[in-house]
């Protein structure tokens, strides 16, 4: 209706209903900065939000086949225990024939198998400002509940992306399902595994 369709614009979020005939929501904006800090840019965020038919699921891996498994993280790129973590987890999984993809904030994996998302880094303005209104005190103001959602589905659209170029069958979420560094990052992997049934291991 009208009346959902406006109070979604106000929150940030658009009705597609060109995918296939069906309602997507998709991000109608992307903050690359904290609402009312100076030089705060915001853009159209396209093309429309699409969910992808997977091959495999949690319910059909067979262990006769290799899978393409995309890692997903805040950083995966340095010595920090995470990064260690998912290049020992790779390599396993490598000599096991199958292949790895990296999804995250920043990545010092190959260029060809990694999608920058440069939202589900923890050190973004916005998740930054986000952080620090919804710990050490105990309610969230409304404004800060918006934000949260609107760069969910920002980050949400661009995991979507980076299943679809890399033709994901799994992903093994570092952390970012256990430790609330990034909210919306938490949220988007989520929302990203119900939606396209994906299987997911929360590592």
């Amino acid at each position: 209706s009208w009346a959902r369709a406006f109070a979604l614009r106000f929150a940030g979020l658009a009705l597609d209903s060109s995918v296939g005939g069906c309602p997507f929501w998709r991000p109608a904006l992307e903050c690359t900065g904290p609402r009312g800090a100076g030089g705060t840019t915001v853009r159209r965020v396209s093309p429309p939000l699409q969910i992808v038919s997977k091959r495999a699921t949690m319910n059909h891996l067979s262990s006769d086949r290799s899978y393409r498994v995309g890692f997903v993280a805040t950083r995966i790129a340095g010595t920090d225990g995470v990064s260690l973590e998912v290049r020992k987890w790779a390599a396993v999984l490598q000599r096991m024939g199958h292949e790895c993809f990296f999804l995250a904030g920043e990545s010092d994996h190959p260029a060809d198998r990694s999608q920058l998302i440069r939202e589900a880094h923890f050190t973004h303005p916005v998740i930054q400002h986000i952080q620090r209104q919804c710990f050490g005190r105990e309610h969230r103001t409304p404004q800060v509940s918006a934000e949260i959602h609107e760069m969910n589905w920002v980050i949400k659209e661009k995991l979507h992306s980076a299943i679809s170029r890399f033709e994901l069958d799994i992903l093994i979420a570092e952390n970012c399902l256990t430790i609330p560094m990034n909210i919306p990052l938490g949220l988007a992997v989520v929302e990203v595994v119900m939606e396209t049934g994906i299987g997911c291991v929360a590592h």
